[in-house]
């Protein structure tokens, strides 16, 4: 298997946008689904904004014989505060004054359970291998290539959420190296057990 890793396109946006919805399916649905708004078609609507946190030019996307089949966003946690307001403002343009007020409400209660990130690092986000290709060790073929890239270089961080509940995500993470640093269980209605935030040393080069 032969997988080509690049940056992503406008003409990826539908095929991202279902995999960003999978990367955490229960939590998308209840932050952005309304009754009159599918969580689908606003990532959709974000991502071809090429701004916030679903931008395509903050997304790498994996194809394997042209199908695209990976996606992982990342961006200098320096970029954070940025980021999440250019997301808001996007809300409000995709859901309007009168639409919006539930999604600034559940948003405010999911933000609880996230760290904002030190501003030395990277930040790993939105991570989904289609269904077709999980456990042939996509994300740790990226990974490899990406921790020792350019992108990464005067950082001491990688950094990336994941929920409490997913195990697997959890131990793979684990494999790579990433450590365990925060836990913020969610006491709310989010439908998750909660958010384990998790860092990646990267070596000091001499």
């Amino acid at each position: 298997m032969s997988i080509q890793f690049r940056p992503a396109t406008l003409e990826d946006a539908p095929i991202v946008a279902e995999l960003m919805l999978q990367s955490g399916p229960a939590l998308m649905h209840y932050a952005y689904a309304t009754e009159t708004k599918r969580t689908l078609d606003f990532l959709e609507f974000a991502f071809r904004s090429g701004k916030g946190i679903f931008g395509y030019q903050i997304t790498t996307v994996g194809v394997d014989q042209g199908k695209l089949i990976f996606t992982c966003g990342h961006y200098a946690t320096a970029n954070y505060g940025k980021l999440v307001w250019d997301t808001l403002t996007l809300s409000l343009a995709f859901y309007g004054w009168r639409g919006i007020w539930p999604v600034l409400r559940k948003g405010l209660e999911i933000g609880k359970l996230y760290l904002t990130p030190p501003k030395n690092g990277i930040y790993l986000a939105n991570i989904c291998t289609a269904a077709s290709h999980r456990g042939q060790g996509l994300f740790s073929q990226w990974f490899a290539d990406f921790a020792k890239g350019g992108q990464v270089a005067g950082m001491q961080y990688l950094v990336l959420d994941v929920a409490m509940d997913n195990s697997a995500a959890h131990a793979l993470y684990q494999r790579l190296g990433f450590i365990s640093i925060a836990e913020k269980k969610s006491t709310g209605a989010a439908p998750i057990a909660g958010i384990r935030r998790m860092h990646w040393l990267l070596p000091t080069k001499k």
